[in-house]
């Protein structure tokens, strides 16, 4: 049952690391690729989210897990006619919401709060490898809204633009979203998934790890300081 447990508690982390590495793989394609992927825009004009997605891939941006911003997961959940494929349009349409990064800010946010408070997470056996797990967990979410900041500055390099240009793919048929509107709206979920993870980062720490509670609430050297940060 401990290895069980052990295991269990990888999960999450294992998750939060494939998602960073998602997002700065997409930062290195955008940074390599970002001049061709515009041409083709310019060029193509796609006014389809299939059309946006055959153009990610002629740039290079079909590379694992799931290509620039999940596009080929999208596709994936869209689905064909094929009764497999239908079978699998509900399951993969439930991981793509779960794949999006606010959505898994709050998932990981539920996680961390779930190690603070679960009464299993106690056991002596599982309560250092749970605050591992939950630092690992916390670290790589405060990750994540860099990244993406410097991904939108990037594309906004590159393209003149960011939700429009790199962050189209969804499960939409059609594009038809005011662009101002894409744009806002992105720009609304940078803010929201930085603040949840400063949240569940901050919260997990001082109240599960005991060292932070032993730090000066008022340091008075830079060096103190910086060990509180």
């Amino acid at each position: 049952m401990v290895l069980v447990g052990k295991l269990a508690l990888m999960v999450v982390p294992a998750l939060a690391l494939l998602r960073i590495y998602s997002i700065a793989r997409g930062l290195v394609w955008l940074w390599g690729n970002g001049a061709r992927f515009n041409d083709l825009l310019a060029a193509r004009r796609p006014t389809t989210t299939d059309d946006h997605d055959e153009t990610l891939r002629l740039a290079g941006g079909d590379f694992l897990p799931f290509g620039s911003k999940a596009y080929r997961l999208a596709c994936a959940a869209r689905g064909g006619r094929a009764r497999w494929e239908r079978t699998l349009r509900a399951p993969l349409r439930l991981f793509l919401l779960a794949w999006r990064y606010p959505v898994f800010m709050l998932l990981v946010l539920a996680y961390l709060l779930v190690l603070t408070h679960a009464p299993w997470i106690e056991r002596p056996e599982l309560r250092g490898f749970a605050s591992a797990s939950g630092v690992v967990t916390a670290l790589l979410a405060m990750i994540g809204p860099i990244l993406l900041a410097v991904e939108a500055f990037v594309a906004m390099a590159f393209t003149g633009a960011y939700a429009t240009s790199v962050h189209v793919g969804s499960l939409r048929d059609v594009v038809t979203k005011p662009r101002i509107l894409t744009e806002f709206q992105a720009f609304v979920g940078a803010l929201f998934t930085a603040h949840v993870s400063a949240v569940g980062a901050m919260y997990f720490v001082s109240t599960r790890i005991e060292e932070y509670g032993k730090l000066p609430a008022h340091p008075e050297t830079l060096l103190a300081g910086l060990q509180r940060v």
